[in-house]
């Protein structure tokens, strides 16, 4: 995430799925900077008696893919850990957070805190 001194420090990213699935494997190859596969979030909270939708959507490198231990009559669950590059977050549909760390790009909140840097790169 950004930091005060105005760089874009290391994100990563750790969550579970209940499912072992051929794709997730087939997408450790897949991820390079050119052809990017999004991970998308969806949910929705409750905030002040009103159901609002949340999303979120995420791309990276793929450091990790861990299948839980096999046992009868349990789930499995993948755990999966990714360097992450791009990371957007909306709630009610309104974006909140944008950082696009190839781009240079740090947007909270429709502020882009990196844009004076960007352009003095350019």
């Amino acid at each position: 995430m950004l930091n005060f001194t105005g760089a874009i420090s290391a994100m990563e990213a750790t969550f579970k799925l209940k499912v072992l699935d051929a794709n997730l494997f087939l997408a450790l190859g897949l991820n390079t900077y050119q052809n990017r596969i999004p991970i998308v979030f969806k949910g929705s909270i409750k905030q002040d008696g009103q159901i609002k939708p949340i999303s979120g959507a995420l791309t990276g490198d793929w450091e990790s893919l861990n299948p839980s231990e096999f046992s009868a009559g349990s789930e499995v669950e993948t755990e999966v850990k990714i360097q992450v590059h791009f990371y957007e977050l909306n709630i009610d549909n309104l974006p909140v957070i944008l950082v696009d760390a190839k781009n240079y790009i740090c947007m909270i909140g429709g502020v882009d805190y990196l844009a004076d840097m960007r352009n003095n790169l350019m």
